[in-house]
């Protein structure tokens, strides 16, 4: 009996690190630290997503939209411009296109037009700086390379300058201005850190069971 129930914590144990992202078990990198490599992967996705709505915003918006859509475009092309050298330089691996939420929000905007599409705009933009305010923070308080968090720094400014934009814009596409979030959160780009931490108790419940199971079966059975 006592056998059966280590052999079902084993399977529960592998099951938990199966399902776990493939970045939970990224090869370290040196110089870096997990909130590091984080905030690169992270910030990358949100700056693709973003150009990739200016974009659609410079095609199916109102002057409005727009305008905000091509502060997007250079902003964040500049910023991510920035920071592509320095993944590059640390031997950190970027993804090639925003993650499922993002492309979601993405395939959203195509399938609506008129007013209706700058009301969804102005308001999944504030959801898009909020996640990115949140991975700013979490780089600097949680980062070890300076150059990624400098990186942050400069990233900062530029979110308090869309947030500000998006305010301005609210009014005309019926929307309550100051929502733009600046909470915590689980952003996309932290849950690689959260992953590694997972998997690593995860590595740890292995191993004692796997130590419990071998030492019951060496003692002997009473009665």
């Amino acid at each position: 009996m006592q056998r059966k129930i280590g052999l079902m914590t084993l399977l529960s144990a592998l099951l938990i690190l199966l399902v776990l992202p493939g970045e939970a078990f990224a090869a370290p990198v040196a110089g870096v630290n997990a909130q590091d490599q984080s905030f690169l992967r992270g910030a990358h996705q949100a700056h693709l997503a973003a150009v990739a709505a200016a974009r659609i915003g410079l095609r199916k918006g109102d002057k409005e939209t727009r305008e905000l859509a091509n502060q997007w475009l250079t902003d964040h092309s500049r910023l991510d411009n920035e920071l592509r050298p320095v993944a590059k330089k640390l031997g950190v691996d970027l993804p090639a296109r925003p993650d499922s939420t993002q492309q979601a929000m993405l395939n959203r905007y195509e399938q609506t037009s008129g007013p209706a599409f700058d009301g969804l705009w102005v308001s999944t933009q504030r959801q898009a700086q909020a996640s990115i305010r949140r991975q700013v923070e979490a780089e600097l308080t949680g980062g070890q390379n300076e150059e990624v968090k400098n990186l942050a720094r400069r990233t900062s400014p530029v979110v308090a300058k869309h947030a500000e934009g998006l305010d301005d814009n609210a009014p005309a596409v019926g929307a309550a201005p100051g929502q733009v979030d600046a909470g915590r959160g689980i952003s996309p780009g932290n849950r690689p850190v959260i992953a590694g931490t997972l998997a690593a108790v995860g590595v740890a419940f292995l191993l004692g069971s796997a130590w419990l199971w071998r030492r019951r079966g060496t003692l002997p059975e009473s009665g």
